[in-house]
């Protein structure tokens, strides 16, 4: 693994890590291989991939041959902020647009196309990996027109029926109250973020049936990088989990035209992992997706990368990516 710097147009910065094999695709006599892209979530950068040896998507490319990317999402890391953190969410909102909407675009536009042209000369498509609120921005870049070959996108961790929503409090809006936008929105930030990032005794307070304690108790382990993994999160992407998702994520599924790999924990703290729920989400990507996949991973937390299960679930992913690859020799 190497930590990387991507100057990207605009004088902007892209950071991250990555994996790529030392042996060099060779034009008509090699294997069809995918480059994986990772987007993290919400409170980490793209250490969340790479945790230790035991919790690494990068050890398993490395044993697979694969080339990985990890990015740290622009506002995270050395990446460069995206949208402006000056722009309000109520201007976005003017604009008929949200925080997740820009940077999906942007990743879309300007960070996927940069990384396959910095790393793609040993691959021969793109499969994004997003977990949630990275994957809420994946898909909607995924609907996007693209300039990088594209065949598979992969999420965790979000849905459509979330315990985190809420209507919007117009009252949030009112500037000139000293309880309007902004010291709301500072206490949603350390409320999120601490939900998002609980320690290991918050963790294990929460109502899992004993078995999943169990589990949880074995991965305690993991606690040790709790605090250096921990970021600050930009307000607008809460803002936009919390109050707007459920308002547009169906005009952007509908337009995914890859193959599609779909996954929550059953006890997602966030997230419905419900049979109906979990239907419910994937059901709009069939619209053009030529394939569409669903699993919820039995005692694995939102964070499922981070877990026992964790392992389980890259392997399966990289073992999609590879299948969505092959797809392009049945194309041609």
């Amino acid at each position: 693994m190497q930590l990387f710097v991507l100057k990207l147009e605009g004088a902007r910065t892209l950071t991250g890590r990555s994996f790529i094999p030392t042996q060099p695709r060779t034009s008509g006599t090699s294997r069809l291989i995918p480059l994986v892209v990772c987007i993290h979530g919400a409170s980490y950068d793209s250490e969340y991939f790479d945790i230790d040896s035991q919790h690494s998507i990068f050890t398993l490319g490395e044993t697979l041959q694969i080339p990985i990317v990890a990015i740290d999402r622009p506002g995270y890391g050395g990446s460069t902020a995206y949208p402006d953190p000056k722009i309000k969410n109520e201007d976005l909102e003017r604009r008929c647009t949200t925080f997740v909407q820009e940077q999906g675009k942007y990743l879309n536009s300007i960070i996927l196309p940069a990384l396959w042209k910095e790393f793609g000369s040993s691959a021969s498509s793109m499969v994004v990996l997003a977990h949630s609120i990275g994957g809420m921005m994946a898909i909607v870049a995924a609907a996007e027109p693209k300039k990088y070959p594209l065949v598979g996108l992969v999420v965790s961790g979000i849905g459509c029926k979330s315990h985190m929503h809420e209507s919007p409090n117009p009252s949030h809006r009112n500037e000139g109250d000293s309880h309007g936008s902004r010291d709301s929105d500072q206490a949603d930030e350390q409320q999120m973020h601490i939900r998002f990032n609980p320690n290991v005794k918050d963790r294990l307070m929460l109502n899992f049936p004993p078995k999943a304690n169990e589990v949880l108790l074995i991965d305690l382990k993991i606690s040790s990088h709790t605090e250096a993994l921990n970021k600050p999160v930009p307000l607008g992407e809460l803002h936009d989990v919390r109050t707007m998702w459920q308002s547009y994520w169906r005009s952007y599924a509908e337009r995914v035209t890859v193959p599609f790999l779909y996954a929550i924990g059953d006890q997602d703290g966030f997230w419905d992992s419900s049979e109906e729920g979990t239907m419910q989400f994937t059901e709009i990507f069939r619209t053009k997706s030529p394939k569409v996949e669903s699993v919820v991973i039995p005692l694995a937390p939102h964070c499922m990368e981070m877990s026992l299960q964790g392992t389980a679930w890259l392997l399966r992913c990289l073992g999609f990516a590879i299948e969505c690859t092959m797809g392009q020799r049945k194309k041609h």
